[in-house]
């Protein structure tokens, strides 16, 4: 990363010891990123499903109004018939006109058949209640059965089902307080049925209505004719919960009301049903019936919840009816399902993205942190060596080295400090090659003997200056039928990192040595090195960190220890790279290093 570069100068002001700082610093700005895309994402997402379901809805009230207006016309396609009913039909016995013999005949009435075909949906019964308040059905006569039934008009064993079906009616309206609202009525002329109307055949106890007619409008009262007003259906719910619609009727004696019972839940399914496949509606949308709050039922059958469209009250004679149309939570439209996909992927490409924003970033600042490590420690370590040669030469030159003993000490010293600065670079050197990946190592199998032969010889140096400080156990006697596979250079580097590095921090120890010993794994048969120091040993906190590029700890550790913090990285590295691995864990006191390799047993053999 360039020192000029933006991230640079936002996350790295200070101090390389701000490095986990600007971490947080950056994950912060990754993370406030995310959330205002995401919000900015969300809110689109929220106005955008907004003006789907409004346009949902608004269709969807379109279609509310449509099944409005065909529960209406069901309704009145049910009702009419009855409304418009003449008065005689609620009788057993009307008396019917013939235009072109000009005479009169009784007939039986249309309503005297139970439940025919067609009939009105859900009905119970009809029902007259005449002047006195005595209540007659239009299925049973008031003459004699043995006469009708000898006359081929009734059949005696229909009597019990008539019976049961106005009992029912009866428990319905008897005790029923019939209450009427202001309406205008429509006068008709009805025949009268009288004595010379009737058959010979029978004589029915039917009343006579010779009364005068001079109070009502319409044309002048006939002897066979009166003059009826019929009025506007109205309806109320029975104790039992039954629906009576019902009308009054003005006759010349005083007021009669007619009407029918129906069981309202028949009903109102069949109105529904009739509506809903009149206009092919499907089950995202739902109507509730319901009266002061009670629900009698809804279509398709459920639980009435959803998004109310439209209310209103039914029409005439139902108007205490409320009908709800709502569309089921399920009735959204088809287009919130790819809308949540589209909202969903796109905020995984934002959260992945920011993500990509902070691990670019990381990166970055993390290559810096090497770079700037890589120079200070590089730096120090090249001057150190350098101003000593330079220094010893000086004085070499201008003799200052009278006797022989002081020149041979100040040569040692020069060639000392030059293989420091030979290790510095060919570790610089390594480092380069293991971060391109440029390195491939052949490895080769060493016996037992051979084994130690290149240990005593890697460590021969350390073993004159260190003395018995140094102590290396012999291989075990499980090593006679095994070889260690390993790359010779590879394998020295790795020793000599890790027995400079315990000499280094073994220094102001009292025992100041070093241990070296073997084993084989029980399972795996993987030979097993270790290195162990006795000095201060590593900080818990810094024990998973210890094999990064250039650490090397706390500030001082840092000034009294030398070094570039790259030896243990190039280490484990190799040791990688010939298949094994490198490990660390506190040995109190001290650290110790494990060094994990291949082995074959015999020659070949895995």
């Amino acid at each position: 990363m360039n020192r000029n570069s933006l991230l640079y100068k936002i996350f790295l002001p200070g101090s390389l010891r701000d490095f986990y700082s600007a971490q947080r610093r950056l994950a912060t700005l990754c993370l406030l990123v995310f959330v205002l895309l995401s919000g900015a994402l969300g809110l689109l997402y929220i106005e955008v499903a907004k003006t789907l379901s409004e346009k949902a809805i608004q269709e969807a009230t379109q279609q509310a109004l449509r099944l409005n207006d065909r529960l209406d016309y069901e309704i009145e396609t049910i009702i009419r018939p009855e409304r418009e009913r003449p008065s005689t039909d609620y009788q057993f016995f009307q008396l019917s006109t013939n235009s072109l013999l000009e005479n009169r005949y009784l007939s039986l009435s249309p309503l005297s058949r139970p439940h025919a075909e067609g009939a009105f949906p859900g009905l119970v019964g009809y029902f007259e209640r005449d002047v006195e308040g005595e209540f007659h059905s239009p299925l049973l006569p008031e003459v004699d059965i043995d006469t009708l039934e000898e006359q081929g008009l009734l059949n005696q064993s229909a009597i019990p089902l008539r019976k049961a079906i106005w009992d029912a009616v009866l428990q319905a309206v008897q005790g029923h307080t019939f209450s009427f609202k202001e309406s205008a009525g429509i006068f008709f002329r009805v025949p009268v049925p009288t004595t010379q109307n009737l058959s010979r055949n029978f004589r029915p106890e039917v009343p006579s209505f010779d009364v005068p007619m001079s109070s009502m409008q319409g044309s002048p009262p006939v002897s066979s004719e009166a003059m009826v007003a019929t009025y506007a259906l109205e309806h109320d719910l029975s104790a039992d919960g039954r629906l009576i619609l019902y009308r009054q009727v003005v006759v010349p004696e005083g007021r009669k009301v007619q009407g029918l019972v129906v069981e309202p839940v028949p009903f109102f399914d069949e109105v529904l049903r009739a509506s809903f496949a009149g206009l092919a509606l499907d089950d995202r949308y739902l109507v509730s019936i319901s009266r002061n709050g009670k629900q009698f039922l809804s279509h398709p059958e459920g639980e009435a919840s959803g998004y109310l469209l439209l209310e209103g009250v039914l029409p005439s004679p139902l108007q205490s009816f409320e009908a709800r149309f709502l569309l089921k939570q399920s009735g959204l439209p088809d287009e919130m399902g790819p809308l949540r996909s589209t909202f969903y992927i796109l905020l995984f490409v934002i959260a992945l993205a920011s993500y990509g924003l902070y691990s670019i970033g990381a990166r970055h600042l993390k290559l810096a942190k090497e770079r700037d490590n890589f120079v200070s420690a590089v730096s120090h370590e090249l001057k150190t060596p350098i101003t000593s040669i330079r220094m010893y030469g000086e004085m070499l030159l201008e003799g200052l080295g009278v006797d022989e003993k002081k020149r041979e000490q100040y040569y040692r010293y020069i060639v000392s400090e030059s293989e420091r600065l030979s290790r510095l670079v060919g570790n610089v050197l390594e480092y380069a090659k293991l971060k391109n990946g440029e390195e491939n190592l052949p490895l080769e199998e060493f016996s037992g003997e051979e084994f130690e032969r290149l240990v005593s010889d890697l460590l021969s140096a350390h073993r004159s200056r260190l003395g018995e400080k140094l102590k290396i156990v012999s291989l075990p006697q499980e090593w006679a039928d095994h070889r260690v596979l390993l790359s010779a250079d590879a394998f020295s580097q790795v020793l000599l990192n890790l027995v400079e590095n315990a000499e280094k921090f073994s220094k102001k120890s009292t025992d100041g040595g070093i241990d070296i010993a073997y084993s084989l794994e029980p399972i795996s048969n993987r030979f097993v090195m270790t290195v162990r120091d006795f000095g201060p040993g590593i900080p818990a906190d810094f024990l998973s960190r210890v094999f990064e590029p250039f650490f090397r700890g706390e500030d001082e550790l840092r000034r009294e220890v030398s070094g570039t913090g790259m030896g243990l990285t190039i280490a484990r590295a190799l040791a990688r790279k010939m298949g094994g691995d490198l490990t660390v864990e506190n040995s109190s006191p001290g650290a110790r290093f494990t060094l994990i390799l291949k082995t074959l047993r015999k020659m070949g053999e895995a």
